[in-house]
Order: structure tokens, then sequence, then C-alpha cells
């Protein structure tokens, strides 16, 4: 066992919001941050694939955009269960928060001195605004360099597998290095969750490999409340052939893309008339999935045309599809590609309030891990916008609360359970690998796109077997176990709340529940109760 003490603030994971925390909290005068991640910094999470799209209301396209209504079109995509508060700080803070991204030299296209802002389905006026080069990298790089020259400390390919608490306050972390398997304490003043989603827990997602469920683990094994899990968001438009999984964003469409079933209709005419292919995420994917489940398919997808877009447009949005093209000497716009719906976003997550707090003492949550701010379903370029709006207030309020703390020393019980189930992953007998197989199938077809009370029962008895066998998980590389195990109580945190919510509200769609229920405009929080062996959920009205 290794120890780390002396930190301020202690921040898990180096994706956009957890270096803008980072940076915040060494803006506010904390003396040591440290930033621990599971891969290498800054691009081992989602932040570093996504096309940097960040919705604020700068009114730079209409002059008729403002916070206000940037506050009213995120409630209503929510189907108006997300916390206010939340919301609210977002869209009061968006515009501010991309300014200083700018000025840490992340560049953004730009016209006459205003951002060039491009509209996207649910938004009433076009407010994204993307990098010149719309590739992560291109907004990870400029947080990396200035958390770098804020003096922020990095530690690399650290697994966390617990966090350190007693008597409801957060003093540190564990974490088990992936190369060497040494334990190693992190005594902390404060603690910022930032660790992302959990794509990988179903079999078609676009997220990376390490997203994983680990930050909705850890919260709920230390005692805090998760809100809304059953809402996951599916984009509706990956590929799947000739190449697989390059997203196909929004401003495609309407640039004049299309939607063709095997029958060469633009079946959207039938599920969103006004709107067509720009509407919400939600009901885009349902109706190609639908399509699909009803025969009206294309190679177990359908028929994306871009014969009507622009050329530039494709080269501009979709890089990486343009470069397969070009390199084959192919016309993407007379080519036949196909596209089906792949695991996207969690809405659900960690429950903070305004400040970032959860409900344990010292321990903050910012970006894709907290639940709340997007509500049912989240519009186009609202989380990179969520990121840097709540990296930056967790980073700021969890150095706020250095003031008043000691930092506090671990607990040796804790470091001695991790032990044993390391030396335990290296004989186990059931493979993680298979775990995973049998998880991601599960997830897809039961707790999926579209759900029913039978196919979640039947999730839930499976994954709680899957559970059962947890002591017996192997892997030559120990920190796959405890991983694994996240991704197994993450479904099943998923499948109990979309088991109790009978309705169809945004992302969460029951097949034997159709439509939105009054009723049903609450939350549902859930939590690990003393000496429960199953989660407790509690609904909270609107």
């Amino acid at each position: 066992m290794k120890g780390v003490g002396g930190i301020d603030v202690l921040v898990i994971g180096s994706g956009a919001a957890g270096l803008r925390a980072a940076i915040e909290a060494r803006k506010n005068g904390v003396g040591k941050v440290v930033v621990v991640s599971k891969g290498k910094k800054g691009v081992d999470g989602n932040s570093v694939i996504a096309k940097t799209g960040h919705s604020a209301p700068f009114g730079h396209s209409n002059r008729l955009d403002s916070p206000q209504v940037f506050y009213r079109d995120t409630l209503k995509a929510g189907r108006y269960i997300n916390d206010k508060k939340l919301v609210w700080v977002m869209a009061r803070d968006a515009c501010e928060r991309i300014l200083e991204l700018e000025q840490m030299g992340v560049k953004f296209s730009k016209r006459n001195d205003e951002f060039v802002q491009h509209g996207a389905g649910g938004h009433t006026y076009p407010r994204g605004c993307y990098c010149k080069r719309k590739k992560g990298i291109y907004l990870m790089n400029p947080l990396k360099r200035e958390a770098e020259r804020m003096g922020v400390k990095f530690i690399e390919d650290m697994f966390i597998t617990s966090l350190i608490v007693e008597d409801g306050v957060c003093k540190g972390a564990i974490g088990l290095s992936k190369s060497s398997n040494k334990i190693f304490v992190f005594e902390s003043k404060s603690v910022v969750l930032a660790t992302g989603g959990a794509g990988q827990i179903y079999k078609f997602t676009d997220n990376v490999s390490g997203a994983t469920g680990d930050g909705y683990c850890l919260a709920f094994k230390a005692g805090a409340e998760l809100v809304d899990m059953e809402f996951v968001q599916f984009f509706p438009t990956a590929t799947l052939h000739p190449i697989r999984n390059i997203i196909v964003p929004p401003p495609v469409f309407r640039a004049g893309a299309t939607l063709l079933n095997s029958e060469n209709e633009r079946f959207m005419r039938k599920y969103s008339p006004k709107e067509l292919e720009d509407t919400t995420r939600d009901l885009l994917s349902r109706a190609i999935y639908k399509e699909v489940k009803e025969g009206r398919g294309v190679k177990k997808g359908v028929v994306l045309s871009l014969k009507n877009v622009n050329e530039e447009v494709i080269k501009d949005f979709t890089p990486v599809l343009y470069r397969y093209f070009s390199e084959r000497k192919l016309n993407p716009q007379k080519h036949e590609i196909m596209v089906y719906p792949t695991t996207h976003f969690f809405m659900g997550g960690v429950q903070i309030n305004e400040k970032c707090e959860t409900g344990i003492k010292g321990l903050f949550a910012a970006g894709e891990v907290v639940g709340g701010v997007h509500g049912a379903n989240r519009l186009p370029n609202n989380a990179l916008t969520e990121c840097q709006v709540f990296g930056a207030l967790a980073g700021k309020q969890a150095a706020k609360y250095t003031e008043t703390v000691e930092k506090y020393p671990s607990t040796e019980e804790q470091v001695e359970l991790i032990r044993e189930k390391v030396k335990n992953s290296l004989k186990g007998t059931v493979e993680t690998g298979n775990i995973r197989k049998v998880l991601k199938e599960v997830s897809w077809s039961k707790i999926g796109i579209m759900r029913n009370k039978e196919g979640l029962e039947k999730a839930l008895k499976i994954l709680k077997e899957l559970l059962d066998e947890v002591e017996e998980y192997r892997d030559e590389k120990p920190y796959r176990v405890f991983e694994t195990e996240n991704m197994v109580t993450t479904a099943v945190l998923i499948a109990f709340s979309a088991l109790k919510r009978e309705e169809s509200r945004g992302a969460h769609y029951r097949e034997d529940f159709p439509k939105e229920r009054k009723k049903w405009l609450a939350n549902i929080i859930i939590y690990q109760g003393k000496g429960e062996t199953e989660p407790v959920l509690k609904v909270v009205k609107k």
C-alpha cells in the first residue's frame, strides 16, 4: 500500500468536466490539486471523441436567443423532470464558460468576431458552437495544457476502487494501479467525481472503452443518492455500413440528409411529420428501431441518403466518414450507407444541488456522472456545456470546502478488502469477458431502446445472478474485476428504475405503458440502504 497525502482537491476523471474542475480549484487558491484517471490524461473519456459542440445562447445566429429560451428548451426536452435549478445554472453560465474556453486556446468557428452557431433538433434557435476542426482533441488539449500550466498534478492508469467515507464525510479514495496492481490511498480534503457514463454496458455504443459506470457505483456504494437512472440516451444515427460507429450529427440532417427504409420510404413522415429527421434523439431512435424490428430495415439498419448534402458539410461534420470514402475514391453522396441507434449518453446519475454537492460532505460531482440536468432526454450539444458549467462550479465549491476541514487518514480495513479482492481475481473461475458478453446482450435487448415489464424482470434476474458470482470473477488484470462489477451494478440500477417508472417519457420507453402519465411527473431516487440486499427506491413528485 502506498499513501498519497496532503491533497486538497482530488478529481477522479480527466475528461472535460474533470479538467475544468481541477483548473477552477487551482484558480480558487487551492494548494494541491490531483487528477487521477483510469487511462492517459485528457484522452481516456468520451470528451476526446466528441464533435466539440457546446450549446450557448449568445444569440449570434438569432438575436432572440437568450438564457431564458435555452432554459425552456432544455426543460421541454427533458419532459419537465429536470432539476430546474441546475438547468438555470447551465443556461445562465453557458456563454461565460465558452468564452473562458476561448481564452484557454480552444478555437471555435467565428465570423466577424461572432460565433458560428449551428441548429439542432429541440433547440428553438441555433446555439451550437463548434471548433473549426470538429474533433474532441481540439477541446481537450487546451484544457490539459491549462491544467498543467496551473500546476495541477496528474496520476494516470489508476483505477479508483472506492471512496473513503467516515461518518458521512468523504476523506479521499483508494486506487489500484493498472500496471503494478499496487494499492494507493489518496487522502484528500475534498473529492470531485467526474468519471463520465457507462455506455460499455450495452452491446452497441459509441462510448470509449473506459465508460463503465465507475462513478455511479463509487457514489452509490458510498451512500450517495442517484436520480433517474432509467434515462439512457441512444444516438439514432451511428453508421453500420460500410464503416461502423461513425456518428452522423444533426447539422448533416439540417443540410438535407434523409433516412429511408427498405421500401424507399422517408419513414420519419409517419413519426414526426413536422420536424422529420430533425427531431429529438429519443423519437428518432425509436422510429429507426421500430422500422428494423418490423422488417423494413436494410442490412440491420436504415438507409442514410446524403445525395442532397453539400460535400463540404459531409467533410466538416463527419470527417472520418468523408475520409473513408475519399481514400476509396467513392462518392458518399451516391454510396449506400446504413445507420442504426447506439448507446450514447446517460441522463441519470449522482444527485447534486446547484453547488455540485452530493449528499456526502466533501464529495462533489460534475459531468455525465451527474443526473438531473437533462431530465428524460438531452438536447444536442448540451453535454459539453454541462461539463464546463458544472466542472467549474464543482472545482470552485470543492476548493471553498477545503477551507473548513482538515485532511483525514484512511482505514486499513477498507484497504485489506481490496487487497483480498485483487488476490481472488487471479484465481477465480468466472472470466470477466464472459460476464461482459452476457451483460451487453441483456442490457441491449431488455433495458435498451424499447422496454417492458417482462423483459425488465428477466434482465434483473440475470443481472443479479451475475452479481452473485462476483467473488468468482477472474481476470489477469485485477482492475477489470472491479470494473466488471461496476458495469453489472450500473445495469441493475437502470433496470430497477426502469421497472418502477410505469410510463414512457423521453428516452425511457415502455411498450406496456406507451404514454406519458401525469402521476410520473416525478424523479426516481435510488440508494443503498443499510442492511438492504437490493437498491432502495423512492419517488419524489415534481
